[in-house]
């Protein structure tokens, strides 16, 4: 394994930007159809999502969530430094059941959803 700064270590954003480059025939670009479960699937995960944090509803957001959860945010200080924001799957239920997405401004109570927004590639 190389180690950070050595000559044949080789950074995520590096790799990431390379192989993106490197694939951008226009058959790669093309998107892959999903089959109809699949996209019911996702557009009730993303539903469970948004709507469970806007309505404080723990339950939708625990169906959505994988246990893992990682998730990041980096939050700007009234000093002008980051903050990296740390939130696990359990915090984010928790946040939710506390009412937490229900404080937040909604800007449009009917969520738009397009699976083929939420294809990785």
């Amino acid at each position: 394994m190389a180690r950070l700064g050595s000559p044949d270590y080789v950074g995520y954003r590096h790799a990431a930007s390379s192989a993106t480059r490197a694939d951008t025939s226009p058959a790669r670009l093309e998107q892959p159809s999903l089959h109809p479960t699949d996209n019911d699937a996702i557009e009730r995960t993303v539903r469970d999502y948004v709507d469970g944090w806007y309505d404080g509803n723990a339950e939708r957001m625990a169906r959505a969530l994988h246990p893992d959860l990682a998730k990041r945010a980096a939050l700007l200080q009234p000093n002008g430094q980051f903050l990296l924001d740390l939130t696990s799957a359990n915090e984010m239920i928790e946040l939710t059941r506390a009412g937490v997405g229900k404080q937040k401004a909604r800007l449009d109570k009917k969520t738009q959803f397009s699976s083929s927004t939420y294809l990785a590639t």
